[in-house]
């Protein structure tokens, strides 16, 4: 499983959760990238998006309105389905 967090969340955030699974990575392998890191910093997200939906990713995005952490899945699934 694989979880990108949305380059306006710090990527300290991102290092936290990575360290905090790092224990049951024996159930199941999980990763967590930081899409700065990975896509470059200001990259469109007709970039990314798709490449995440086609690895099955999870975004992790900040919503400014509301300040939650929302996992973006259906986002990206329905970027692939109608593009």
């Amino acid at each position: 499983m694989k979880f990108f967090i949305d380059e306006n969340i710090a990527p300290q955030i991102g290092r936290a959760l990575m360290i905090l699974q790092q224990p049951l990575n024996y159930e199941e392998d999980v990763k967590v990238y930081n899409i700065r890191e990975v896509y470059g910093q200001g990259s469109i997200d007709e970039e990314w998006i798709p490449d995440i939906g086609n690895q099955d990713g999870i975004i992790i995005r900040l919503l400014a309105s509301r300040g939650l952490l929302i996992p973006d899945r259906e986002r990206a699934r329905h970027y692939l389905s109608y593009s």
